[in-house]
């Protein structure tokens, strides 16, 4: 059965739709593959700010649809340099981790994933 990022507890608290993937890289052990975020986090009784936040992915076993970061940078104007959203983030019945962005969807064979916000929180206008 899929499950959706909303239904993932790893995810408590932050909007995975308003959030922004800025980046990625493969990481020691090899096997991990690591996401780079600007995380929306929605804190309880307080406005939403993001967080640069890394969704890593373990012992991976093969990654589908991922292009050169270089491919797919998009630039506006006044903003730091954003890739996408991790649209329709989910778990399919595979196993395999999935979203949707702009240049495709991006497929994740793994064993485990895990979600850590970093650092002090910065307003969104």
């Amino acid at each position: 059965m899929q499950q959706s990022w909303r239904e993932m507890h790893a995810f408590a608290g932050v909007d995975l739709e308003d959030s922004r993937v800025t980046g990625w890289h493969f990481a020691m052990p090899p096997g991990r593959f690591v996401l780079r975020l600007e995380a929306r986090v929605l804190p309880d009784g307080a406005p939403p700010c993001d967080r640069p936040a890394q969704l890593v992915f373990d012992q991976v076993l093969q990654i589908e649809g991922l292009h050169p970061t270089s491919d797919v940078l998009v630039q506006a104007s006044d903003e730091a340099p954003r890739i996408d959203t991790p649209a329709n983030f989910r778990r399919d019945e595979d196993g395999s981790y999935c979203f949707d962005a702009v240049w495709g969807v991006i497929r994740v064979h793994c064993s485990s994933i895990h979600f850590a916000l970093e650092d002090a929180p910065r307003s969104r206008a």
